[in-house]
């Protein structure tokens, strides 16, 4: 997946729509420039209203990010010592059964939390530009599987 303009957000889904979930895919940057990727879900029809798990290798850290339609805000990031550094493949994997999402890098459970719901199912996996241009992502062995 590569993103051209700065600051941009882009996703893609395979129209998998399911409300209880395990997504998981290996991703990685092509190059070392600054950008984070990860999985999308909870899309809504109008694709406005969405979570995002997001994994940048550059510094370590995770960040769960969450549109309401209006806004886009990061909900709650830390650092990992669990995140391949630039380069080297991560796997980003989201649990989902009800409202209880399990955030997972490396197979490492990173947060458990409750988030409500935004009305839609759909799930798909996302690259995220910051302040350079042309940053290109790889994704391989994205699985989705219900309870």
């Amino acid at each position: 997946m590569e993103v051209l303009e700065t600051d941009t957000l882009l996703w893609a889904t395979a129209g998998h729509s399911v409300a209880d979930f395990d997504a998981k895919v290996d991703a990685r940057q092509v190059d070392t420039n600054h950008s984070s990727y990860g999985i999308i879900f909870e899309l809504n029809t109008y694709t406005d209203q969405y979570y995002a798990f997001l994994v940048d290798p550059e510094f370590q850290y995770w960040a769960l990010w969450y549109s309401d339609g209006s806004n886009l805000s990061e909900l709650y990031w830390d650092f990992s010592p669990d995140i391949n550094l630039n380069t080297a493949k991560n796997n980003v994997e989201v649990k989902r059964q009800g409202l209880t999402t399990k955030l997972l890098v490396n197979g490492s459970e990173v947060y458990d939390t409750s988030l409500a719901s935004t009305g839609g199912h759909k799930i798909g996996l996302t690259a995220v530009s910051w302040d350079l241009i042309n940053v290109d992502v790889r994704f391989d062995n994205y699985v989705v599987m219900t309870p």
